[in-house]
């Protein structure tokens, strides 16, 4: 009798293994394109990291709306904060199909986990509104975290996605942590360039953005602690508007637009064409995107 018992829970196990790597398999199929933060400076040595951090708090109105509208509620913050990541992700990456890394909900038991990193796909419809993002993004990790046991290293294999340990991580570059409900250490053998973490204490929201300064410099992190706070301040208390009407821009970087790119008397070769100007910036930096047009990439 206990043969039987043991066998059909055996059984059970397979068929659910089975369950979460068909549910992984869609979820990731097509194309994917690893979602990263367009880089600065090329390094010669790509497994070569140099992590800087950004500590910032959220302003106190900012931080109360938010608690206020999850019902004090951490894991629906993180939904929230990984729905505003995903937007400014986006926004900056020129790409509306998404993937951001994330670990799995911090376990009670200390014991060798099967997985504990979950990759997070989030394609941002057109005229989608902040409340409609965060009510799908809210079954997206729902779904991801009923999946969590899937080994990510056979998922790989499975998408044909060659993959050595210390490389890059081949799913995503950008991982977020609500510290309150996630462990660090879940993730420490996925290599990211950008991990954006937060705390919440009582009523207030801390932030770190960690950044790899080999690629990254430090104003350009800066900006996209702004942005953040800034895209979340604003669909906070409209959360009713379109993402693509969400306003991100810092004061400083709407003056540049108004001001320094409109300078009709900066200085430029008098004896080159533009398509000629354009053709040396792409050999300068082959790897970084020259034109955007209507979410059409030229590089």
């Amino acid at each position: 009798m206990s043969h039987r018992i043991e066998s059909d829970k055996l059984a059970l196990a397979a068929e659910q293994r089975e369950e979460e790597k068909n549910y992984w398999m869609k979820r990731l199929s097509g194309e994917l394109v690893k979602s990263t933060f367009p880089a600065d400076f090329r390094k010669e040595n790509l497994r070569e990291r140099r992590m800087e951090s950004k500590v910032f708090e959220f302003p106190s109105s900012l931080a109360r709306r938010l608690i206020g509208m999850t019902n004090d509620s951490e894991i629906r913050l993180d939904i929230v904060l990984i729905t505003g990541v995903t937007v400014l992700l986006a926004r900056n990456s020129g790409n509306e199909d998404i993937i951001v890394g994330m670990p799995i909900y911090r376990q009670e038991a200390e014991v060798d986990f099967i997985n504990t990193v979950l990759p997070i796909r989030y394609e941002i419809g057109p005229g989608v509104t902040f409340k409609e993002m965060i009510l799908e993004m809210g079954q997206v990790i729902l779904a991801a975290a009923k999946n969590q046991n899937y080994p990510m290293e056979r998922l790989l294999n499975h998408l044909n996605i060659s993959y050595t340990p210390g490389d890059d991580f081949p799913l995503f570059d950008v991982a977020v942590i609500l510290e309150n409900i996630h462990d660090r250490r879940y993730i420490r053998h996925i290599q990211t360039r950008t991990v954006f973490s937060f705390m919440k204490t009582g009523g207030e929201i801390k932030g770190t953005l960690s950044y790899d300064a080999l690629l990254y410099a430090g104003t350009t992190a800066g900006r996209w602690v702004d942005q953040f706070l800034n895209l979340l301040q604003e669909a906070a208390f409209h959360v009713d508007k379109p993402i693509s009407r969400i306003e991100m821009l810092t004061a400083r970087e709407k003056e540049r637009l108004l001001f320094d790119f409109n300078d009709s008397k900066a200085g430029y070769p008098k004896d080159k064409t533009v398509v000629q100007m354009f053709r040396e910036q792409v050999e300068k930096t082959p790897d970084t995107t020259a034109l955007v047009f209507e979410q059409t990439r030229v590089t």
